[in-house]
């Protein structure tokens, strides 16, 4: 099984995955630490690895429909984006703790 082994072994020793979405049938997003959101495409032969923001710490990720993902992060609040990574809306200002 062939990955673009190179940038995926360094992704992995400078960052840590907190969490992972399914988004097609061969696409599953990885919310990263630092460095935000990457994108893990399979084929029955290979996997590829793109990265489709960054900057902020991802702590939850989870699709609501084919076309809208919904990020939770550490200090932008939760995010919207579409299929492709593509900004849709924004809650930012939340509070860091409820309750």
């Amino acid at each position: 099984w062939d990955t673009n082994k190179g940038i995926t072994q360094e992704l992995l020793q400078k960052d840590r995955i907190f969490c992972l979405e399914k988004i097609k049938d061969n696409q599953l997003w990885l919310g990263f630490q630092n460095t935000g959101i990457h994108q893990a495409t399979f084929t029955d032969t290979k996997m590829n690895i793109k990265q489709l923001t960054n900057d902020f710490r991802v702590n939850c990720i989870k699709r609501i429909n084919d076309n809208s993902i919904a990020v939770g992060t550490n200090d932008k609040g939760v995010i919207f984006l579409d299929n492709r990574g593509n900004l849709i809306d924004s809650i930012p200002n939340l509070p860091q703790k409820i309750g």
